[in-house]
């Protein structure tokens, strides 16, 4: 599902998810939610934030939902509206970490 999708591609009315879980709308160059808000031009066209080093790494964008509903400001909807784009990070592991999350020894073999 990682297309490529930029914030160009973002519409008023978007609900989005960030590192930390925390969930906001759009509303024209505003990501708004019950504690606060964020600002588009804050972020890269790959919806990382701009200064994404360390602690604020937690505000990166990792999913877009488009509610289909009129009624965007009720939280059922935006629960149940549909996920557009979800970012897909590859997870960097050393062979005894594959290891020990597999629980068992791994030999690399080439197909």
């Amino acid at each position: 599902m990682d297309k490529k999708f930029t914030k160009d591609d973002l519409k008023s009315g978007d609900i989005v998810t960030t590192r930390d879980g925390a969930t906001y709308m759009l509303v024209n160059s505003l990501f708004i939610n019950n504690k606060g808000f964020m600002r588009l031009p804050d972020y890269k066209d790959d919806l990382v934030f701009k200064d994404s080093s360390g602690y604020m790494r937690v505000f990166d964008i990792i999913k877009v939902q488009r509610p289909q509903a009129d009624i965007y400001f009720c939280k059922n909807y935006w629960e149940s509206a549909e996920v557009i784009w979800e970012r897909e990070e590859t997870v960097e592991m050393t062979l005894e970490e594959v290891c020990k999350a597999l629980g068992k020894n791994v030999k690399i073999v080439k197909e």
